[in-house]
């Protein structure tokens, strides 16, 4: 008996509560399904459901099944941890397709071999066919395919029933769905996954027509093409040497003696043989006869003759298509909006209808997208550029030579405050100066001598030449403000502006003046910038560069007052009761009493009501819509209306991501909080980090660690003294994680549950 206090540990698990465990020499993170342990000196690898230890990976496939070696005979373990094929045979493969596009095609299951036989299970482990074929792969999603001696035959992918019994010399994919191909005696023919035949074996071979649905498709006989529909309905005899898909649904391009023409679905032919080439787009096809090109619509009619060098179809977006010859609702290949046509070096531009466009043809012509507009570019012989509409109608004289869309190095056209009538305009280019062409009117408002030209509103347009010289113009090419050296001219609103003159020694004078030039206000220290102003309560959306009236008030910077404004008939506005009031936006602003760094800030109104009390030593921008205040060395956030969105008593905010959580801290501890402000989980740890694929958080509570769910449910309480997530190269939820207590290292899965094996050791990097 004293003996069997020594045998008896060796042959028990170690237990911990209710758990058992096994002990191993190492553990080491899960890297997604797998993890490597070392037992009895031997490395290993743990499955993720614990209960399968194999000693070598071999394949993955997409939906994670494993097929791995152990004590050298193959298996196969699905997602869940289920050996799904035993570990005896001498090879297994994995079968299966994901498709991005259409889910009924997938499928998956393994093949397996044994003594030379081969046999299939699926991923729950049903035996699908035993070992005892000579040949077994897979065909689609619905059937497998098998061989017996030289014969082969399928059967189904779920049941394993055999369908048809091996009887054909080849069985493979058509290609042409869902129909399989056999062969027998070197012809082909197509027989539905049921066994049930499409075509008699006769063929030579069967060709897809680039129809997704594969209701049309060709077939082979002698060398000659036909073409045959879903039922096995011959379209057409075995005439062509090349068939491809016609330029609308149920059409076909057939080639006979180097001469294309179409047929159509009852097999008639559309168009008499007399073109050397075809290509589809769209519902067009771009043909060639005796060297030129012309375009054929869905009915085979000539729209666009047959006389031109070149044919350049243009989408409604002006992208220049590429013929496809498939034709698939998966992809959209683009259908031409108009065909743009080159005879010898001129360029015209035809519509869909055939309809000729340019009463004169050109050096070039483009379709270009102008403001979202398609509109047609065209080019003299002497590069002089002009517009036209879509329609063909004149709409910019061909004597510029280009177009300005926005900023350039030298030039610029700043469109973004102009409003909805701003699309009305179009900055033309003489060399590299700007002028502004009203397309309603068809008149140009702004002659192309300007290097600058920016909106600042809807009613006024700011001009330069060069640095030096400015201007400001009305949208109807008024000039408000003359052409001046060495001054700048800003509009603040719709009838005021600010004008700024620079004299010869370093000075400048600055006034508020109506569109007359009637100055309304100057201030002897004013020194107006354009950008100069309080943006922080205003949304990243409406942001802008420009300083304006707000609430009919302007704020004058840059003097002893920092709560002083001018209203728009130029007079004073003090807000007595405040050392600093910052710009206004949609009436309210930021509001300061106090000198230096004793000043404390709150949020006013309009009309000088406190909406966030004047106790704040900062408040600066948080995000979009929040502001963070400060007082003393506690932090809140508070909307841009002043309502409170998180008070005013933690040490620390963040937020984590883009995501609605908040990060909130105080004394050193830390919880998190949504975005309607509530607590998702207690201010009682000391470092919370945030997982955006699992959408975990990881927790730390005196050194312990553990993980809480996104809603705020304890997944793994914080009390291990080490936690590492699984190490997934692909999507996972992190689990089994790794964590120590105890000195034991071991696992859990998301519910909790414990695999059985612990070390006290966890694998070295050298090892």
């Amino acid at each position: 008996m004293k003996y069997l206090r020594f045998i008896i540990p060796l042959l028990l698990p170690f237990t911990a509560g209710a758990q058992q465990f096994t002990e191993v020499e190492y553990l080491s993170p899960f890297q997604d399904l797998l993890a490597e342990v070392k037992i009895d000196n031997q490395v290993q690898f743990l499955h993720r459901g614990g209960s399968v230890l194999i000693d070598q990976r071999e394949n993955q496939g997409y939906y994670k099944t494993l097929i791995g070696i152990k004590h050298n005979a193959y298996g196969a373990v699905n997602y869940n941890g289920k050996t799904i094929a035993p570990f005896k045979f001498d090879e297994v493969k994995l079968a299966d397709e994901q498709s991005d596009y259409d889910h009924s095609n997938d499928y998956c299951f393994v093949i397996t071999r044994l003594n030379g036989k081969y046999g299939a299970i699926d991923t729950f482990g049903k035996v699908l066919a035993e070992p005892i074929y000579d040949e077994l792969g897979p065909l689609n999603a619905a059937v497998y395919k098998f061989r017996k001696g030289p014969l082969w035959g399928w059967a189904d992918i779920k049941t394993g029933q055999v369908i048809q019994e091996a009887a054909f010399d080849e069985v493979g994919k058509s290609y042409i769905s869902p129909f399989l191909k056999v062969e027998r005696q070197h012809k082909v023919g197509l027989i539905r996954n049921d066994g049930s035949p499409v075509t008699d074996i006769g063929y030579a071979d069967f060709s897809g027509l680039g129809y997704e649905d594969n209701a049309y498709f060709t077939y082979e006989v002698q060398g000659k093409i036909g073409v045959m529909d879903s039922a096995g309905k011959k379209i057409t005899p075995p005439l062509y040497d090349k068939i491809e898909r016609g330029p609308v649904y149920g059409t076909f391009a057939v080639s006979k003696a180097g001469k294309v023409g179409f047929v159509n679905r009852d097999g008639k032919e559309i168009t008499d043989l007399i073109y050397t080439s075809s290509a589809p787009y769209g519902n067009y096809v771009m043909v060639k006869k005796m060297g030129k090109q012309g375009i054929l619509n869905g009915e085979g009619k000539e729209i666009v003759p047959i006389v031109f060098d070149e044919i350049i179809p243009a989408g409604i977006d002006a992208e220049k298509l590429t013929s496809a010859t498939s034709f698939s609702t998966r992809f959209n290949y683009g259908h031409p909006g108009w065909f743009l046509t080159r005879k010898g070096n001129l360029w015209n531009v035809y519509d869909t209808t055939g309809k000729k466009l340019l009463a004169t043809d050109y050096a070039h012509a483009d379709i270009i997208v102008y403001n979202g507009m398609p509109l047609i570019a065209i080019t003299t012989a002497q590069h002089l550029m002009g517009l036209a509409k879509t329609d063909g109608t004149p709409l910019v004289p061909c004597r510029y030579t280009g177009i300005s869309q926005g900023y350039n190095d030298g030039y610029s056209y700043m469109s973004n405050m102009a409003g909805p009538k701003g699309n009305q305009f179009i900055a033309m280019m003489k060399k590299d100066r700007l002028g502004l062409f009203n397309t309603t009117t068809g008149k140009e408002v702004l002659p192309p001598i300007y290097t600058r030209i920016e909106w600042q509103n809807p009613a006024m347009i700011a001009l330069n030449i060069n640095y030096d010289t400015s201007a400001m113009a009305a949208p109807d090419g008024t000039m408000i403000r003359a052409a001046s050296k060495y001054g700048n001219f800003t509009a603040v609103s719709e009838n005021r502006i600010v004008q700024t003159v620079y004299g010869s020694k370093n000075s400048a004078d600055t006034w508020l003046t109506d569109l007359k030039g009637n100055k309304l206000y100057t201030y002897p220290y004013w020194e107006f910038k354009h950008n100069g102003f309080s943006r922080l309560l205003m949304p990243d959306s409406v942001k802008r560069d420009i300083a304006s009236f707000n609430n009919g008030l302007l704020k004058i910077w840059n003097n002893i007052h920092e709560n002083l404004f001018v209203d728009t008939t130029g007079k004073e506005v003090y807000f007595n009761d405040y050392q600093f009031v910052g710009d206004f936006y949609n009436g309210l602003a930021l509001a300061g009493k106090g000198e230096g760094r004793s000043m404390h800030f709150g949020i006013i109104s309009r009309d000088n009501k406190v909406v966030y009390p004047i106790t704040a030593d900062d408040i600066n921008r948080f995000e979009d819509d929040l502001l963070q205040v400060r007082q003393d060395t506690l932090q809140g956030l508070i909307r841009k209306d002043g309502s409170i969105f998180l008070p005013l008593k933690y040490d620390d905010i963040s937020k984590f991501y883009d995501i609605g959580y908040y990060k909130v801290g105080k004394s050193g501890n830390f919880g998190v909080v949504d975005s309607t402000g509530k607590e998702i989980i207690p201010m009682k740890y000391q470092d919370i980090t945030y997982d955006k694929s699992q959408r975990n958080f990881y927790v730390t509570d005196n050194r312990k660690y553990g993980i809480i769910s996104s809603s705020g449910v304890i997944i793994i309480p914080a009390k291990y003294d080490e936690l590492e997530r699984n190490q997934s190269y692909y999507d996972g939820d992190g689990f089994p994680v790794m964590v120590k207590e105890d000195g034991w290292y071991f696992y859990i899965n998301a519910d909790g549950s414990v695999l059985p094996y612990r070390s006290k050791k966890r694998k070295g990097y050298d090892e």
